[in-house]
């Protein structure tokens, strides 16, 4: 009998109940498969699929590294890895053109490349690099990116044509940073959600056309902390980490709910906001004396906004340029600005130190199950176990020679990373 003929004897309703799972099991898998944006599907560095081995070369001392699948060079900038279906997104720098480029994902060949010019002013503090650092959102045939200067693309994702672009600066009055734009879009329906600083914090643009659907009517220095939709007791609220504070606004019309003080004192809040649906947490931490901070976020109030509950503050956590994970009952970063790091643990309910570990230098993570994929400024690619007692280092690799602050994407069991000179392609056990 045919697997489609034997169908014929299962009762209606579970022949419904087995379609309905078999659909939920390749939509997950579709969803699983891909890294649409900065900070993965759920914009929270948080990878779904296999647990990773924690032996990546086996007993055989000429190979300690994972595989690598393809490597190829790639100019100047930090821009993340965006990976949808067989295809990978970035940006990268020549000269004074930005390039949003298209790479196939099994060789690492261009399958098309976007450039137009993006020539700094020079009130712009380049020496750590001149970007770009956006990290391109991939969302229904589109992609959407932005440089420096606050050049907004949308691009047809199969061949790259303009379907439109803004400058955020000049047409739309946003904040002009000295080390450049550095804001990842979100995608929420059909607007692209935008930090755009000055008079009008955030934005809303309409993801077809570039026409704007609402401005916050309320002014702040915009940051290069990318924005994160959460759920708050049923209610969607937008959060925007600004220059000297956090604020929320409604996704729906831009309406500002709140706002809460946190300033460092280089004023560079750069960390993207880390929330806890299940407890309404919002972590926040800087470097430069900002610290961190956990807030508890309070549902609005016939329509009003409430200003959320600080539970505590620490100056024992500073993260810079990277991102926190929330491992238990425990907050995770480097701690500090220049120099050399260290790997700092704070206790969730009280903010208090738990321990720290100068065997991790300042690196950006991706979760995986209860292991982590660290990336260093230095190069070093390693798989950690963290815990209350702190670090377990299962493995570690020399990746790049250069200065690496990119944060990894993984998809599957391949992971992708550049540093400012090349992008490759590995296999991980």
């Amino acid at each position: 009998m045919s697997f489609f003929s034997s169908l014929g004897s299962i009762r209606p309703a579970t022949l419904l109940s087995l379609f309905s799972f078999i659909l939920f099991s390749f939509s997950s898998a579709l969803l699983a498969a891909d890294w649409p944006q900065w900070g993965g599907p759920s914009r929270d560095f948080v990878s779904q699929g296999e647990p990773l081995a924690e032996n990546w070369g086996g007993n055989d001392p000429e190979n300690q590294g994972p595989e690598k699948l393809w490597e190829r060079s790639l100019g100047d900038g930090y821009a993340g890895i965006a990976a949808v279906g067989d295809r990978l997104y970035t940006m990268y720098r020549e000269n004074n053109d930005e390039v949003v480029i298209v790479l196939d994902a099994g060789t690492g060949e261009t399958v098309w490349e976007h450039r137009y010019d993006a020539t700094p002013t020079s009130k712009m503090k380049l020496s750590y690099g001149p970007g770009p650092h956006v990290t391109p959102t991939v969302d229904r045939g589109l992609v959407f990116t932005a440089g420096v200067m606050g050049v907004f693309h949308a691009l047809d994702a199969q061949d790259g044509s303009v379907v439109w672009k803004r400058d955020l600066v000049e047409d739309l009055g946003g904040d002009l940073l000295v080390r450049g734009y550095a804001v990842s879009p979100l995608i929420d329906g059909d607007n692209v959600l935008l930090k755009l600083g000055g008079e009008n914090a955030v934005i809303a643009l309409h993801r077809k056309t570039g026409e704007v659907v609402w401005k916050t009517e309320a002014a702040a220095e915009n940051s290069q902390s990318s924005p994160i939709l959460v759920n708050v007791k049923g209610e969607r609220q937008l959060i925007a980490f600004m220059a000297g504070e956090v604020i929320a606004v409604s996704p729906d019309d831009g309406r500002l709910l709140w706002r809460h003080k946190h300033r460092s004192g280089a004023v560079y809040n750069i960390m993207t906001p880390l929330y806890l649906e299940e407890s309404q947490h919002l972590f926040l931490s800087s470097a430069y004396g900002g610290g961190s901070r956990l807030l508890k976020i309070l549902p609005s109030q016939d329509g009003a906004g409430q200003a959320p509950v600080e539970l505590w503050e620490s100056n024992r956590l500073n993260v810079h340029f990277t991102n926190a994970v929330r491992i238990g009952d425990l907050y995770v970063g480097s701690n500090g600005a220049t120099g050399s790091t260290i790997l700092s643990a704070l206790d969730a309910e009280t903010g208090a130190l738990v321990w720290k570990s100068r065997d991790v230098e300042r690196s950006s993570f991706v979760q995986r199950g209860d292991r982590f994929l660290a990336l260093d400024h230095e190069g070093r690619l390693a798989l950690l176990g963290l815990s209350r007692d702190g670090v377990q280092k299962f493995a570690e690799y020399q990746l790049f020679e250069d200065r690496s602050f990119t944060p990894p994407t993984l998809v599957g069991k391949t992971a992708y990373a550049r540093d400012r000179e090349k992008i490759l392609a590995l296999r991980l056990p």
